[in-house]
């Protein structure tokens, strides 16, 4: 349920009745992130075979060792759109609720909806930089406290490494990724393509442990907040009456 804006966060007993905790969908999101990263790691397997067998470290061509490579990466590539399909969905979830708790945490200020910092994920083009304008709101939101009446003030705090070093990662790994098989499968350009299939996997392993770095950081700030929030209401209840 989407809190009055007029009215959430403005009190601790609004905190109260509409933040929703993210914890155990976090916990979901960093596991199938895990999953990912460690596919992630047999397909950097499959590219390191793939160097080998066009004779990126030295001797000549391998067929045999180009298709083991091939299949080590498929059969990767295969793995991770079982996992993938549900981890994106539990991603958007968590999403959409830590955009909601940022704002009834009492932030204002914001440009882009709960709603719409999940639907840039799949406006193509807009990917690859309006979802990180989304979380970065969210991000600096949660993470910096409200000072005094000034419910915008965290639109000047920074954005912070992590966030940018997540998101970096992701876009040039991803690139990186859909590139890389165009040049492998072009005879003069195979060794290139091994070294992309490589490095694009590298990408989307650091790009996945930073992700799940900026999950848990950012569900357990938005939970600290709530809790404190939470602990005020119930020691202002326990005070007598005038």
């Amino acid at each position: 349920m989407l809190p009055p804006m007029s009215q959430a966060g403005a009190e601790p007993h609004d905190i109260a009745r509409y933040f929703r905790p993210t914890s155990t969908l976090a916990i979901f999101v960093i596991a199938g992130l895990a999953i990912i990263s460690v596919l992630n790691g047999v397909s950097l397997v499959g590219g390191l075979i793939a160097m080998r067998g066009v004779g990126v470290f030295g001797g000549t061509r391998d067929n045999d060792i180009i298709s083991l490579s091939m299949l080590v990466y498929g059969l990767a590539a295969l793995a991770q759109i079982l996992v993938f399909v549900p981890t994106v969905v539990l991603f958007c979830i968590w999403t959409f609720r830590s955009a909601v708790n940022a704002r009834t945490l009492g932030a204002r200020g914001f440009r882009i909806t709960p709603g719409w910092a999940v639907g840039w994920y799949f406006i193509p083009v807009a990917t690859l930089w309006m979802p990180f304008k989304a979380m970065s709101e969210i991000w600096r939101a949660s993470i910096h406290p409200i000072k005094g009446d000034d419910r915008t003030a965290w639109r000047n705090a920074p954005v912070g490494v992590l966030l940018q070093a997540w998101w970096t990662s992701w876009v040039l790994g991803t690139l990186v990724t859909n590139i890389a098989s165009r040049f492998f499968d072009e005879p003069s350009f195979e060794r290139i393509g091994a070294w992309m299939i490589s490095i694009g996997a590298g990408l989307q392993i650091l790009a996945g442990v930073l992700c799940i770095a900026v999950v848990s950081r950012l569900t357990t700030s938005q939970r600290r907040r709530a809790a404190d929030a939470r602990t005020m209401l119930a020691a202002t209840s326990a005070l007598p009456a005038s």
